[in-house]
Formats: C-alpha cells, structure tokens, sequence
C-alpha cells in the first residue's frame, strides 16, 4: 500500500498545503485505521535516528496518528511520542497542533490538549474557521479541567468573531457559554445568555443541550413552572434516544 509519507504536498488554489491542514479540511482522506502499525513503525523508526530527523517527515505521521487517537484509536507509543515530536521539531504547523489537541482530548489528557489549543491559535489566521474551532475546544478542555471563567472568555471570542460565516459556531459557543456559566453558578449570566439564543436552525443535539441547559437555570432559580414548560415545549420533543 501507499506510504502515508507520500503525496504530502497537496494544493490549494495553487498554494502548497500541509498534510495536517489536508487531513484537518478533508481535503485529503484521513489515514485508514489498519494503517495504525505501520504509521508506529515509521515514527519508532525516526526517533531512533538521533539527531538526523526530518521534521516534515515527523509532522506528517503525527498529524496521522493523532488523526486516528482523536476518533478514539489507542496507541502505546501515546503521549510520549508527541513529546518526542515537539523536542525535535518544536515549530509545528498550527492544523498539527488541532489534531493533537483533539487527540490529547479523545484520550481525556484536557491539560495537553488545551495547551495545544492555544499554541494553535498563536500561528492561525483569525479569520479563518480553524480559529473558531481551536478556540471552542479550547474552552471545553478548559470546562472538563473545571477551569469555567477561562472558559468563558474562548467562548465569548467566538461569539465576538467578525469571521464571516460564523453563525454557527456562534451558536454553539454560546451553548457552551451557558453551560460554564451554570457550572460557575453565575445563573442570572446563564439565563441571560439562553434567552438571546436562538437554536432553530441548530441540529437536535445542539438544542437539546441547550434546552436542558435552560431546564437546570429555571431550577436552579427556583421557576419550576419555567423548567416545566421547556420540559413539555422542547425537551420532550427531542428523540434524545437516537442521538
């Protein structure tokens, strides 16, 4: 089968891309899981070679690794490899940076992975949808180290973001907010957040965690007529079942 070290130049518009962006914008296709052992082998053997590295090299095959560790693959050369790697080679392409941030995520390790967020950030244009995504995943790794009024600053960038093309993520940012909001305990924050939200045209995941988002505020604020009525109007509606 084809080295996943081949082909790495791929091009966008004429510009060459990193692998790690390819893998990151699908614009290539993510290493297939069976390739799990020989993208080990490769990385045992670099870093065997003392001084004598080559740093695209070494990208490109943990840009594959973490692309697998992040949909919840294991490997027993994690997380020393990445160490490893950034010794090396410590100037890493941002998308890079993403995928081990998710990876690191995936594993549970929110420490290492919200350090990746922001090494991200440092080299991504701000006005690009990888931006918005590294700040977002930088507030949830924040939110799982319980670390909420952190949090609530990557989330409010976002909301904040002139990127065109942002509504989205704006959205589920302030889904977000809410949430580290509530854990907080700033409630009349919370609540507030949750009214200026409009979640229509957002996938059933998204609104029914905004909807019991909204449920404990009403709770915690002790309007149990209020929780009820998003119980019967929305919650209820939602096949959370099959989500």
């Amino acid at each position: 089968s084809q080295s996943l070290t081949m082909g790495a130049d791929v091009h966008e518009r004429g510009v060459e891309m990193s692998r790690s962006k390819a893998i990151w914008m699908n614009a290539i296709p993510s290493p297939d899981p069976s390739t799990m052992t020989s993208i080990e082998s490769a990385l045992i053997r670099m870093s065997t070679k003392g001084h004598s590295v080559n740093c695209e090299l070494i990208q490109n095959e943990l840009a594959s690794l973490a692309t697998l560790l992040r949909i919840g693959k294991e490997s027993h050369l994690y997380p020393d490899i990445f160490a490893w790697g950034k010794s090396v080679c410590p100037n890493w392409d941002p998308y890079c940076e993403i995928l081990v941030g998710d990876a690191h995520y995936a594993q549970g390790d929110f420490e290492r992975a919200f350090g990746s967020y922001v090494l991200a950030l440092e080299g991504l244009e701000s006005n690009e949808q990888p931006h918005l995504t590294a700040n977002l995943n930088a507030g949830a790794s924040l939110v799982s180290l319980g670390r909420f009024a952190e949090a609530i600053k990557f989330f409010q960038r976002v909301i904040d973001h002139p990127y065109e093309g942002a509504d989205d993520f704006k959205s589920i940012a302030a889904i977000n907010l809410s949430a580290a909001q509530l854990k907080a305990e700033f409630l009349s924050d919370a609540a507030s957040t949750i009214r200026r939200l409009s979640v229509e045209n957002l996938p059933e995941y998204w609104r029914g965690i905004h909807f019991s988002n909204a449920l404990i505020v009403h709770q915690k604020l002790g309007d149990y007529a209020g929780s009820d009525s998003i119980w019967q109007n929305h919650l209820s509606q939602i096949p959370f079942s099959s989500l």
